[in-house]
């Protein structure tokens, strides 16, 4: 499972169309069984393309306390509009969800993210060996997933406000007569507070961990959805089924919630696999064009000359002569490397594995010298000088 949506996106066409508002940096991921990984994230990562990059996560629990939906939606929602903040009378204009956030929804939000992270120390004390590590508080998920593309990271307001993946999303509403109300009805609420709040209220609860403002919230948001969820402080309501809270299932002692989680208490935690051998065959590009021109590439997207796409035959019929078969395969993005790789494995008859392409793998960016002519450039720098523009890594 993954811990969000890779992008910031809305649809455009309902089952047709969507946009893409902004890709996060990184996503998280587990898989059960665990040995799948490997093939899954092959897949997984092929799909996405570059960004996000597929990390994984140790567990699904940690991926579950993770959810930024379960507090971010319902609390963005409450703040705005709930009885401390909104008296009733229609807005003139949709406010703003995530850039809108102030000092009070800030506080709203601060709260919620502090208890789960109350409920993720309980457990990891309560099950040594439990790795939760990427169970983080919302801010850490915002630089996890948009750093780099937020202005002001001072603050979870700041975060929120200054991310560009959000510009111009509104709170959702009704119109009545001109002006607008909220629609308490939306998914923020009738989605995110059964899937996401509830399994956090609900495991809080049966490791005795206070949660006073996911009380606070959870109380106002199931009145305005239809549902009785929470009865004096407890997950006992008679729509308890209809949500992801443990209790839903019955579950209502830690023991019972970790053998229904397949986790395992102390020495028998789940362990690693044994190690295992595995065979890493590197492959350098055929001849492009601009190798031919003695030009500087760097991530210029070029394409093989007629030479490299003979070179890349030949090392495929080498790899089929030693029998290699491959279960995964990496090249960067650019189509020097990818021909080849398309062009390798035919000729190695290996056709059903994934393949993984990622900017990380392409070759070192030259800046100012990509596109010049490598002779010419040595006639005016020096040889010396170019050679460490070459074969350095850290020097500009």
């Amino acid at each position: 499972g993954f811990e969000t949506l890779p992008w910031a996106c809305r649809f455009t066409e309902w089952g047709r169309k969507a946009t893409v508002l902004g890709t996060k940096g990184s996503i998280l991921a587990a898989v059960t069984p665990k040995d799948k990984w490997p093939q899954a994230f092959a897949v997984l990562q092929g799909l996405l393309g570059v960004f996000p990059n597929v990390t994984e996560s140790p567990t699904n629990l940690g991926i579950s306390l993770r959810n930024p939906g379960a507090v971010i939606h319902p609390g963005v929602m409450y703040g705005r509009w709930c009885p401390e903040q909104w008296d009733g009378t229609p807005v003139d204009e949709k406010p703003f969800f995530y850039q809108g956030v102030e000092d009070f929804s800030e506080s709203v939000l601060l709260g919620l993210t502090n208890e789960v992270q109350a409920v993720r120390q309980k457990m990891e004390e309560l099950v040594p060996g439990l790795d939760l590590k990427d169970a983080v508080d919302l801010k850490q998920w915002y630089l996890d997933c948009y750093g780099g593309q937020m202005t002001d990271t001072s603050s979870l307001k700041g975060c929120m406000n200054t991310n560009p993946g959000y510009a111009g999303l509104t709170h959702p509403c009704k119109e009545e007569d001109g002006k607008f109300v909220p629609d308490l009805k939306y998914r923020y609420l009738s989605e995110d507070v059964p899937t996401g709040m509830c399994f956090n209220k609900g495991l809080g609860e049966i490791l005795g961990v206070p949660m006073p403002m996911t009380d606070k919230v959870l109380e106002w948001a199931q009145g305005h959805i239809g549902m009785e969820i929470m009865v004096d402080g407890k997950m006992c309501g008679k729509d308890i089924a209809k949500t992801r809270a443990p209790q839903a299932t019955g579950i209502a002692t830690l023991q019972q919630f970790l053998q229904s989680a397949s986790i395992a208490v102390g020495s028998s935690m789940p362990r690693a696999p044994a190690s295992q051998n595995f065979k890493v065959v590197f492959l350098r590009h055929g001849e492009s064009v601009w190798n031919v021109a003695n030009i500087f590439t760097g991530w210029a997207d070029v394409d093989l000359s007629p030479a490299g796409e003979l070179e890349a035959v030949e090392a495929g019929k080498c790899l089929k002569e030693n029998g290699f078969k491959f279960d995964v395969v990496f090249t960067s993005v650019l189509r020097r490397s990818i021909k080849t790789a398309w062009t390798a494995l035919m000729h190695s008859e290996n056709f059903s594995m994934p393949i993984v392409n990622s900017w990380r793998l392409n070759e070192r960016h030259y800046g100012a010298l990509q596109g010049l002519n490598k002779s010419e450039t040595a006639a005016k720098h020096g040889e010396d000088q170019v050679k460490i523009w070459r074969r350095s890594y850290d020097i500009p």
